[in-house]
């Protein structure tokens, strides 16, 4: 798997660049070989040794414990790394062997470890906290005058588990709840690991109140644990899920469409791909059309298709400022904030809650998003990302 690649040529690297040129005896070099071979390999103990690496069924401070251990290797591979780069320049410089000495003296190693494992000891429990709101207003020529005011509460990336368990869960829903918003929406990954597992914490869904309800889409997430029984599972607790599908919010004689696709990961497991021709299916050109996908791609067939807003989450904006343009490649350019694609807005949940497998947010706060929708166009919104796209 990717993610044990990685590990390992963090591993390497902070072998070659760190600990060899230690002048240190041989047995504490090996020593701090090993453990740092152990914290870059954390997520293959949780995949064989620990109930798996999509939901290790373990106390949530061991995997806080894991993952500020996978995390401080990373940060100080791109603290290396960045020392690096720094001695390359230094070569273009009349005083760069002086220059060198002092930027590879076991002084500044010996920071650049304290400052990886504090800085992520730090991230670590802000990715337990409880989400901050952000707020914004969007204007929209399709949006009927009767929904003008429009309150949505936008949900991604909760995944309830041992890490973040019913009593966050409860609090988070509490705080969106505390909003007053008139729909509830949530993008996918609700949970990690089976609905036997999660059946306590998932109770806290059925906290939600809107007087239009609450609605779901899938993330991979929830593909990784049996899908079919998590949607029976969010049945039981009052939760519609909607896939590739859609339904129509009304007031009066006017009315909006909240639309869904299932998520990619469904090709693994031979379950129903992402189809927004099927999820459109019955809606007209005027529609005003709010769709749900989980990930923030394809958004500009999106856009083709007439939707005017779109929710996204996934990418939980990096987690880590370093690993922002990482995620920005592998989701088609986009990170977090609001969008534009056309006539399209897409807004990208920063992550209402986080992956156990890296428990760490660094300078990216997770969020719940409060839109309201507007039918008199004013003056473009600001944004927290890119207004473009």
């Amino acid at each position: 798997m990717v993610i044990h690649l990685v590990g390992l040529i963090i591993f390497v690297y902070i072998f070659i660049r760190l600990i060899r040129p230690l002048p240190l005896r041989w047995w504490f070099k090996l020593s701090y070989a090993g453990i740092a071979f152990l914290a870059t390999q954390v997520h293959l103990l949780q995949k064989y040794l620990l109930g798996g690496l999509a939901a290790p069924e373990i106390p949530g401070w061991l995997i806080m414990t894991l993952g500020w251990a996978f995390a401080s290797m990373m940060v100080l591979a791109c603290s290396l790394l960045l020392r690096d780069l720094l001695l390359l320049l230094t070569y273009s410089l009349n005083k760069g062997e002086r220059i060198r000495q002092k930027i590879l003296s076991p002084l500044n190693s010996s920071f650049m470890i304290m400052f990886s494992t504090f800085i992520c000891a730090v991230g670590v429990w802000r990715a337990v906290s409880f989400p901050t709101v952000s707020h914004i207003e969007l204007y929209f020529d399709k949006l009927p005058p009767a929904f003008d005011g429009y309150r949505i509460a936008h949900l991604t990336d909760l995944h309830a588990s041992r890490l973040l368990p019913e009593s966050w869960l409860g609090e988070t829903l509490r705080i969106t709840n505390h909003l007053k918003p008139d729909l509830v929406l949530i993008t996918g990954d609700l949970i990690d690991g089976t609905p036997e597992n999660r059946r306590q914490d998932i109770r806290a869904f059925r906290k939600l109140d809107a007087p239009d309800g609450a609605w779901a889409a899938l993330g991979n997430h929830e593909y990784y644990s049996g899908l079919n029984d998590w949607l029976e599972a969010f049945k039981t607790i009052g939760l519609p899920v909607l896939v590739n599908e859609n339904i129509r919010i009304q007031r009066g004689s006017e009315e909006i469409v909240i639309a869904a696709i299932s998520d990619i990961a469904a090709k693994r497991f031979n379950e129903e791909m992402p189809d927004i021709d099927k999820a459109l299916a019955g809606t007209k050109e005027s529609d005003m059309l709010i769709l749900m996908s989980h990930r923030p791609i394809n958004a500009q067939a999106h856009a083709d298709k007439g939707v005017s807003l779109q929710l996204s989450g996934h990418t939980h904006g990096g987690q880590i400022i370093a690993l922002n343009l990482l995620t920005k490649i592998m989701n088609q350019g986009f990170l977090m904030g609001l969008y534009k694609v056309d006539d399209m807005y897409l807004y990208l949940n920063r992550g209402t809650g986080l992956w156990g497998g890296l428990p760490v947010r660094i300078g990216v706060e997770a969020e719940i998003t409060e839109i309201t929708l507007r039918t008199t166009k004013k003056t473009e919104p600001e944004t927290e990302a890119e207004a473009t796209h």
